[in-house]
């Protein structure tokens, strides 16, 4: 996926990273973003993720629903399950900007975590799956969910073959939990990791809606240890150009140059003649 974050960012320097063609992770690795990926990582690839998280790496991972088996399974390893549903919801706050249920709008917010403590933007993270807990598995890592869907939302099973109904014999019904963040919380020189069931809301196409860009620039400051920089930030004015049809200019011209002083010509008549009959 492209991800709308530049060079540099925030005192950030970002880079690629072929795991494929390299034999290790650099040493100033200072977090590791994986957004989407299109095929599944080997295990020689999870090899490496798994040893840099453990002493003391940082990692995002961002699936949208069914991508990736090998990873989703690498995840489990620290007690997150992504799953292989998709979230629709039917809340008034999308429909508000024109949203389908396949877009849900993300209102609800971890208060007790850095990256959500007093995060109230709306976020929209379009093509959603749940992020949840293993439940009864013994990780020393720490989990804390960070967003929840609506009461409206629910999660759909069979997402690839039906229509965005809900299915009260198999599908779940919201709220449900979209992301996580997990650490080790003893270590001088923690793990830390976030997992989010989506990997479009940081596209260019998104990342501008509400709250999107904050909410991922959190993690990313959670991630590098940067807590400090953890807000909401003030919105850049855009440069907004208003294009006009020929069709469009030559309207506004005539009525600009011949309908406007027709008509202070007719206001000054009408105002001539009141006098008149005072």
């Amino acid at each position: 996926s492209e991800m709308c974050i530049r060079d540099s960012y925030e005192g950030l320097d970002f880079d690629t990273l072929n795991l494929f063609a390299t034999s290790d992770i650099p040493d100033d690795a200072g977090m590791i973003v994986i957004i989407g990926p299109k095929t599944n990582p080997l295990s020689g690839e999870l090899d490496m993720l798994s040893s840099y998280f453990e002493n003391g790496g940082k990692l995002l991972v961002m699936l949208n629903p069914g991508q990736s088996d090998s990873l989703a399974k690498f995840l489990t390893r620290y007690g997150v399950r992504i799953h292989n549903n998709m979230i629709f919801d039917l809340s008034s706050q999308g429909s508000m900007f024109g949203l389908g249920p396949e877009m849900p709008i993300i209102r609800a917010y971890e208060s007790r975590h850095p990256i959500t403590a007093e995060f109230n933007l709306l976020t929209m993270m379009p093509t959603l799956c749940t992020v949840s807990k293993i439940q009864g598995l013994q990780t020393p890592f720490e989990y804390t969910e960070l967003a929840r869907s609506s009461e409206k939302s629910w999660a759909d099973i069979d997402w690839q073959t039906e229509k965005a109904v809900f299915d009260p014999r198999k599908d779940i019904p919201g709220p449900l939990t979209i992301a996580c963040a997990i650490q080790y919380p003893n270590r001088k020189d923690s793990p830390r990791m976030v997992v989010i069931g989506d990997a479009d809301f940081v596209t260019n196409e998104y990342i501008d809606f509400m709250g999107n860009k904050d909410f991922a620039l959190n993690i990313v400051n959670w991630l590098t240890e940067q807590e400090k920089m953890i807000s909401i930030r003030p919105k850049n004015p855009k440069n907004r150009q208003l294009l006009l049809t020929p069709e469009q200019e030559n309207r506004i011209l005539y009525i600009s140059i011949l309908a406007l002083p027709f008509l202070a010509l007719i206001f000054a008549e009408i105002a001539w003649w009141l006098k008149q009959r005072e």
